[in-house]
């Protein structure tokens, strides 16, 4: 009767399914905003917003002070800044002071971040709405709070 709709139920980072067009080396700064479409390797210092399609690796020694807007990410460095995207893993290494909005997040252990964090969740929809649905719904949703441990009134009122 519930349906998720979601076609991109969580999968593994397909970052590295992807070939890397773009590395931005050690020791180099990157004053701008930088946007593209595939994968790109960071490890040198990015001072501006970082627009990338398919997916940002930031290196142990990469540095992004401006906001990250890509599908996959996997943080090894440092973020001054907000970070939105699809999927996101923060490794041990990794750092990011800024609010953080994704579907799916990884934590490893020892990875640090400040700020505010916004979980996406795929919308459940009811595919069948006739009245005699609505009905057993209805009933489905009263048998489970009678069966719960603390019992609580439910009221409802039925739409004429």
């Amino acid at each position: 009767m519930f349906n998720s709709k979601n076609k991109n139920q969580q999968q593994p980072l397909e970052i590295s399914q992807h070939e890397i067009s773009t590395i931005i080396g050690e020791g180099f700064v990157f004053i701008g905003e930088v946007r593209g479409a595939s994968v790109i390797r960071i490890e040198g210092k990015i001072i501006g917003n970082v627009h990338v399609e398919n997916g940002v690796i930031l290196g142990e020694k990469g540095n992004i002070e401006g906001d990250l807007h890509t599908k996959s990410a996997i943080i090894y460095g440092t973020i001054k800044g907000n970070v939105k995207s699809t999927q996101l893993e923060i490794k041990k290494t990794g750092l990011i002071n800024g609010d953080i909005s994704t579907d799916t997040l990884e934590i490893e252990l020892g990875a640090q971040y400040n700020g505010k964090l916004n979980m996406r969740r795929p919308q459940l929809t009811v595919e069948n709405t006739d009245t005699d649905d609505a009905d057993e719904l209805e009933v489905s949703a009263q048998t489970d709070i009678q069966k719960a441990p603390t019992q609580v009134p439910l009221q409802t009122k039925k739409a004429s």
